[in-house]
């Protein structure tokens, strides 16, 4: 059994006489640990994040594919249909392009659904990606600005506890 650093493993429980106090969680040694990999150059506990422009090119991408979706169905240009792809899956949705309205007068009726069903599912999955990249975004940003604030002094640099460097020695 192996006991970790308290950021690690440090948990609270609520006595019965509702006083909070600290335990330490041990896992035995082979259980799968939250830190990344030590190939490839990365540190123990550093974490991993997506590079921006990925996944800015996921949502332009997402948004392309929608827009040649629709500039078909609807016969919008792509622009505007890229544009609609936009608005809406940023979640402003001006108003201004509806899908249905160039098709709404066919005699088609189960086309017009199942397009309409098939907009509603690309719409629901692009808002969850686009969250997703948001956030993934956000966590590398954030991770850019401690390295810029450690690298010009006014964050602490991570330091490594004696457990961690008692890991490092027994694990090579």
């Amino acid at each position: 059994m192996h006991k970790y650093r308290c950021d690690k493993g440090l948990g609270y429980y609520r006595t019965a006489s509702g006083d909070i106090r600290p335990i330490t969680v041990t896992t035995p040694r082979n259980s799968t640990q939250t830190t990344a990999p030590k190939s490839g150059g990365s540190g123990v506990g550093e974490r991993r994040t997506v590079p921006i422009t990925y996944c800015l090119l996921v949502i332009a991408v997402y948004v392309f594919c929608g827009g040649i979706i629709f500039s078909q169905w609807e016969r919008w240009s792509l622009l505007d249909a890229c544009y609609f792809s936009y608005i809406s899956l940023s979640t402003i949705g001006f108003g201004d392009l509806v899908p249905g309205r160039t098709v709404a007068g066919s005699d088609e009726n189960s086309e017009v659904e199942s397009q309409q069903i098939i907009c509603t599912v690309y719409l629901l999955v692009g808002s969850a990606l686009v969250a997703m990249c948001f956030n993934l975004m956000q966590e590398e940003t954030i991770e850019n600005l401690k390295a810029f604030w450690r690298n010009i002094g006014c964050l602490r640099k991570k330091e490594k506890s004696k457990e961690d460097e008692e890991d490092d020695t027994s694990e090579g």
